[in-house]
């Protein structure tokens, strides 16, 4: 790639990867839905040390929208180079019905809105979604992941996602598969169980290492306490901020239980870059640092890293613009030379 490629910028009539009219499955099996150029990225001059791996870059994927072997193949094409399989779980399960997504305003902190389409600019695009941890049979993901990891280019790694309540069974099945590195959500324990839950983890999977996502709602003390404890107990890395919960109102005039991702999460998981990376410093806490939630363009992968965090992962901005990874390199091998 040289000054002359243009990649595109994002503009409001691209539709996203994932089709929100259909089903999980139906993505699953049918997408990605990507007809754009594969571009060639720029030669590939520096690298970083991830757990141990040697990376082209600390530009990725969080848990979410890589569904199976063929998106992490499209991620990997995109420039995208920490990639992460999305949540195995023990046993199959074909996830909520429809609709999974719909599209919000953030008015304040608690105060969400439904609008009937996307926002026309990505720095105001936030979703709410619910999907219920869908996943396929074990024998299927087994010899997925298989294929998953093979699609990859050189410098980069396949993160697998394991469900938290079936976290042993589940991080055993990805460990199993051959996983690298495994994530495990532990949003939803309490910080006091957090050390016995990650040492279980840890035996089951290692010398695998393992990285603790959580969530938001946490103050510094109880920051300090959950990484304190996932470090004694043998994780490798620390991963956040997770969705967002909250309320919203669905078409029946029912409230139901949501996630938020996208623009609107962006300052909460700043914020949580920042604290845990001065938690991890004054405790001297051996701990790699990933960042997510709400990086929707390239300049917001440089607001992650300059917080702090070791990678910068985006879901939603990559699910809307499969190009942000593409034009970050551009930009940083144009501003190298």
């Amino acid at each position: 790639m040289d000054k002359k490629t243009i990649i595109p910028k994002w503009h409001p009539n691209h539709p996203p990867i994932y089709d929100i009219s259909k089903s999980y499955m139906e993505n699953a099996e049918f997408g990605p839905f990507f007809s754009g150029l594969l571009f060639q990225r720029p030669p590939i001059k520096t690298h970083i040390d991830f757990f141990g791996f040697r990376l082209n870059s600390p530009v990725g994927v969080p848990v979410g929208p890589l569904l199976n072997s063929n998106w992490v193949f499209l991620a990997s094409k995109l420039g995208f180079d920490i990639l992460t399989y999305n949540t195995v779980r023990a046993t199959s399960f074909y996830g909520h019905p429809l609709p999974n997504v719909s599209f919000v305003d953030r008015k304040n902190e608690d105060n969400f809105v439904l609008r009937e389409m996307a926002n026309n600019d990505l720095k105001h695009l936030t979703i709410a979604h619910s999907f219920g941890f869908p996943c396929r049979s074990p024998d299927f993901v087994m010899q997925d992941i298989e294929r998953a990891q093979k699609s990859l280019a050189a410098g980069q790694i396949l993160i697998v996602s394991a469900m938290f309540d079936e976290a042993c069974q589940a991080a055993y099945l990805a460990k199993s598969a051959g996983a690298k590195i495994i994530e495990v959500d532990l949003s939803q324990q309490e910080g006091s169980e957090m050390q016995r839950i990650t040492k279980r983890l840890v035996e089951t999977i290692k010398p695998i290492p393992l990285i603790i996502k959580i969530g938001k709602g946490l103050h510094s003390g109880q920051l300090r306490e959950i990484l304190v404890a996932i470090s004694q107990g043998g994780a490798s890395g620390i991963c956040g901020l997770s969705p967002i919960a909250t309320s919203i109102v669905n078409a029946k005039n029912k409230s139901e239980t949501a996630y938020l991702s996208g623009a609107g999460i962006q300052k909460e998981a700043l914020q949580f870059v920042k604290t845990v990376k001065e938690i991890l410093h004054k405790e001297k806490l051996d701990l790699t640092l990933l960042g997510c939630g709400g990086i929707m363009e390239p300049s917001d992968i440089d607001l992650f890293l300059q917080a702090g965090a070791a990678a910068a992962l985006s879901a939603t901005g990559m699910t809307w613009d499969p190009y942000l990874a593409m034009r970050y390199h551009q930009q940083k091998a144009f501003h190298a030379s």
